[in-house]
């Protein structure tokens, strides 16, 4: 069927072609010459009809004009007339020429569509010869296939026949051997890969707690864990307060901080930090109380020092000191007060307090001012130490901008506490605003919980000792 269309359509396409060579030679003929110089118009029967109509209005015109002048109406009606009859002839000579290139479009349409016709069934008719050379080919496979079947079918019937006569199908192929020892399970192969699956899956453990577990249990891990310098270590208060062992200068709590100072004042080429912040990750670590320790044993020591309470969230100064929290460091930044209207003198020489002041609605707000910096510069002039006790730095951005205008900030960091990567953000989000990391503190260290060396190390037998002599 498809060679027959195919035949068929090659037929009418070639007269395609010829009707369209037909209707482009007939364009040409009428293309670049005057429209009444073509047979094909002079030939129409219309454009004929109308010129016939224009010869006997001129020769009207003719005598009208013998016998009249050109104004006359007779003469201006054939006038008109005449002019008529040529708009008439020369619009149907157009007509005639575009039918002309109308047939030629026609005819063009025709064999382009004709030809991808014949194009589309020559694919088709190669794909049938294709086709039918593989049924060929598959059919003669078939015709094989079917053949050695036939044959092997014969001879498996020729062969049941045989074994029916036969006495027994049983035949000894080989002789079984006794084993010498079970063949599974092999106790040394199964011992060395537990011992390998262990080791890995124990150094797998290690690495992963390694990596998400940050807590600080001895002081080795401020270094190990932190990359900070270790600048002191405070034990743990045995009754809870460490406010009453800081009042005896020879309890394990007072010289913890004493040794603080020490590191203090050597931690940077240029010696004590003007501006020192300090902070932790998370509250109720103990910066609080290492602020109010470092700027009280400084200003023992003979330095006018300045300690801003500068957590506007959770302020606890005044609370220590037991004085008003109506006026502080709020006070100051929402207003151009002086900064002597905000401090407040405390029981110890040297050593005067600013509060927090009122708790504002947006304390991230008032701490990126410009004010703050201000405060602060003017302090550091006044004052040989400041001593800044910031909130916290996780879930706050309080402390990173107070980091930027601090000489130095020292990291409080509870021992033994669960933070599964608060160390880590915290001290990645410092070290962004590229603060002078002076060191770390560790806080609430229980060194007989740790061992005996540590317990020796830090001196508590010492003091026991002395107690009891």
């Amino acid at each position: 069927m498809t060679t027959s269309s195919l035949s068929q359509l090659n037929q009418a396409a070639n007269e395609a072609t010829t009707r369209r060579i037909s209707a482009e030679a007939r364009l040409r003929a009428v293309a670049g010459k005057p429209l009444m110089s073509t047979p094909e118009v002079i030939g129409n029967t219309t454009v004929a009809a109308l010129m016939q109509q224009r010869a006997v209005a001129q020769a009207d015109l003719q005598q009208e004009r013998a016998r009249h002048l050109d104004g006359y109406p007779t003469v201006v009606a054939k006038s008109a007339q005449i002019a008529a009859l040529d708009r008439q002839i020369t619009e149907a000579a157009a007509q005639v020429k575009q039918s002309i290139n109308a047939d030629y479009q026609a005819a063009q349409a025709a064999e382009q569509s004709l030809t991808e016709q014949v194009n589309r069934l020559k694919t088709d008719t190669l794909g049938e010869q294709d086709r039918g050379v593989q049924y060929t080919l598959l059919a003669r496979e078939a015709d094989t296939n079917r053949q050695l079947y036939d044959g092997l079918l014969q001879r498996y019937k020729e062969l049941n026949a045989a074994a029916g006569i036969s006495l027994s199908n049983i035949s000894i192929v080989d002789t079984a051997d006794v084993p010498h020892g079970p063949s599974s399970p092999n106790l040394p192969r199964n011992l060395m890969i537990a011992i390998v699956l262990g080791m890995g899956l124990a150094a797998v453990i290690v690495f992963l707690r390694t990596q998400f577990d940050d807590s600080i249990r001895v002081p080795e891990d401020v270094e190990a864990k932190l990359s900070l310098p270790l600048l002191g270590v405070v034990p743990k208060s045995l009754d809870g307060e460490p406010e009453a062992a800081m009042a005896d200068p020879k309890s394990p709590i007072s010289e913890a901080y004493n040794s603080l100072r020490g590191s203090l004042l050597y931690s940077t080429p240029e010696g004590l930090p003007q501006v020192l912040l300090i902070t932790s990750a998370q509250p109720g670590e103990g910066k609080t109380t290492t602020s109010f320790a470092i700027a009280s044993s400084f200003a023992r020591m003979g330095k006018t020092v300045l300690l801003i309470d500068a957590d506007m969230r959770r302020p606890s100064l005044h609370r220590r000191v037991n004085s008003s929290n109506e006026r502080g460091l709020s006070s100051l930044l929402t207003s151009r007060d002086p900064l002597d209207s905000a401090i407040v003198p405390s029981a110890l020489a040297n050593l005067s307090l600013m509060t927090s002041g009122a708790i504002p609605p947006s304390p991230t707000e008032l701490l990126s001012s410009a004010r703050l910096e201000q405060i602060v510069q003017e302090a550091a002039q006044r004052f040989e130490l400041v001593v800044i006790d910031s909130p916290p730095i996780i879930g706050l951005a309080d402390a990173p901008t107070i980091a930027a205008l601090a000489d130095g900030v020292v990291f409080v960091v509870e021992a033994d506490r669960s933070r599964r990567g608060s160390l880590k953000t915290s001290l990645r989000r410092l070290r962004a605003m590229r603060p002078v990391l002076v060191g770390a503190v560790l806080t609430k260290f229980d060194a007989l919980k740790a061992g005996n060396r540590y317990s020796e190390y830090y001196g508590y037998e010492y003091y026991q000792y002395g107690t009891k002599g």
